[in-house]
């Protein structure tokens, strides 16, 4: 693909520069006459928290909140070969309100909560494709398939209310549960946590695309993105957990926990608008982990450091991977199960009054245990997409107090080893590796002391954060294309990582 991209019209490649890492720099973007991304993102959240004890022993929680959110993502991309998505409008909005109360009751040896939640969200999706210069065409369902459309005796062209591939659908989710939890401490040293939720999700789909696009339904115009008709869905299901610690003595102790959860298909503009709602069932996720923590106080150069080493494995069952096809017109879905496994291992120690390092590192092994697509290939026993197999995260930070100011300047290294990537073009996961990177970063904090401060200020600091401090130049996210945006099909794209980024905050509260 070169930086001109290609003839709206035609799809035909305009002669120039081939547009790559290589050629054209590792920063450099393609003019905006070419192509250009827009997305305005608004969230509006309050919320109530209340707590109040109805007895000596007996205490309420109520938390009452709503969210409003809305994402319109503007496109513009001449890049492809498909002229006619051109333009892309998607809008999205959310409304979710909710409410979580429960009692927690002291009786000697055991602390027991129980209560509920419910949470209820209504999810519009609407997405637009069109492009202005072409001809609209009838689609595959019609008799004159492939034909332009005419109206009032004269061929039209694609517009924003006649695209040429769109959906719009509402997902309505109702999610309730039940709960107990209790804390048993039969000694001192021993503290049991068993717990039990029962959990419903109703979830209702409504195909809105003969309404929103009416002439395109009835006239058979444009590709739409909504297969699937109305549809509703209720599952109820169990979740057990019980978390154990046990010190073995004052500074040293040994967990372990084990959880079962579920979660509800999602995705009015996927899942539910290309499968059958009777397919569908809730993810379902085990997970167990154990450890031990340490605290030292005081020994050499260790002062209150805390040490944590644990080991934990997950599975989950029941999975709906999508899986990304050209242009985004629509999705494949696969069926699968997946196995998570790793180490974590932590420690934060302050050799010096005023010097504290911190550090942790995670090895985690990732792999389907089964993954089939549509077409009813296996792809079982190779590694999830996009999963690194260690991360890391070491630094160290100074306080300095002088004249009523504090000052902090600390500095990171972030490590991300290498992760396999994704074949879209096969659409399915590879053994092919984006090859491992290391970062550092460092930021200054000042807080100043009440001496400075205005009336009415609790506190007051300002924040220099420096991000990839020597500016490398790695990709954090590469993918196998299947063609659609920049590529064509079996190129390898990468998403480089952000070159030194500075940010400053100030932080005040009154």
């Amino acid at each position: 693909m070169t930086i001109y991209g290609v003839n709206s019209v035609t799809g035909n490649v305009n002669p120039g520069p081939v547009y790559s890492q290589a050629t054209t720099g590792f920063y450099t973007t393609l003019p905006y006459s070419v192509y250009w991304k827009e997305a305005f993102v608004k969230t509006y959240l309050i919320y109530s928290r209340f707590e109040d004890r109805l007895a000596n022993n007996i205490a309420i929680h109520n938390l009452l909140w709503y969210r409003y959110g809305q994402r319109i993502h503007l496109h513009y991309n001449n890049t492809g070969n498909a002229a006619n998505v051109l333009n892309q409008y998607y809008n999205a909005t959310d409304h979710t309100y909710g409410d979580k109360m429960y009692l927690t009751v002291k009786a000697p040896y055991n602390e027991v909560s129980f209560g509920g939640y419910f949470l209820n969200s209504k999810y519009n999706s609407l997405l637009d494709f069109y492009n202005q210069n072409q001809v609209a065409t009838y689609n595959s369902f019609s008799p004159n398939a492939g034909q332009p459309v005419v109206m009032n005796g004269a061929p039209v062209n694609n517009s924003l209310s006649l695209p040429s591939a769109f959906h719009s659908s509402y997902l309505y989710m109702t999610d309730l549960a039940a709960f107990a939890q209790d804390v048993i401490q039969p000694m001192r040293n021993l503290r049991i946590t068993p717990g039990i939720r029962v959990v419903s999700f109703q979830t209702n789909f409504v195909n809105n695309s003969s309404a929103q696009f009416p002439t395109s339904v009835a006239d058979l115009i444009g590709h739409n993105g909504d297969y699937q008709p109305n549809s509703s869905t209720n599952f109820v299901d169990f979740e057990p957990s019980i978390g154990v610690n046990y010190k073995v003595t004052p500074n040293i102790a040994l967990y372990g926990n084990y959880a079962t959860a579920y979660k509800a298909p999602a995705g009015a503009t996927g899942t539910y608008a290309h499968e059958l709602a009777s397919t569908l069932q809730p993810q379902k996720s085990t997970q167990y982990q154990i450890g031990v923590k340490a605290y030292v106080k005081n020994y050499g150069l260790l002062h209150r450091a805390v040490f944590n080493a644990n080991y934990y494995h997950l599975d989950d069952t029941n999975e709906i991977i999508p899986i990304p096809v050209v242009n985004h017109l629509y999705s494949r879905f696969a069926s699968g199960s997946s196995v998570f496994s790793g180490v974590n291992l932590s420690m934060d120690d302050n050799p010096l009054y005023n010097l504290y390092v911190f550090s942790n590192l995670s090895f985690e092994k990732a792999t389907y245990a089964s993954y089939t697509t549509g077409h009813g290939t296996s792809y079982a026993g190779l590694p999830i997409s996009n999963v690194p197999a260690q991360t890391a995260n070491i630094g160290a930070y100074y306080q300095l107090y002088s004249h009523g100011i504090l000052y902090e300047p600390r500095l990171w290294w972030q490590y991300t080893g290498a992760q396999s990537i994704y074949n879209s073009n096969a659409g399915a996961p590879s053994t092919q590796k984006l090859p491992s990177f290391g970062i550092w970063n460092a930021s200054v904090k000042v807080k100043l002391s009440r001496r400075y401060l205005f009336a009415g200020m609790h506190d007051a600091s300002v924040n220099l954060t420096v991000l990839n401090l020597l500016n490398k130049q790695y990709n954090n996210f590469e993918y196998v294309s299947s063609g659609g945006y920049y590529g064509v099909s079996g190129q390898l794209l990468g998403l480089p990582g952000a070159p030194r980024s500075v940010f400053v905050s100030l932080n005040a509260s009154f």
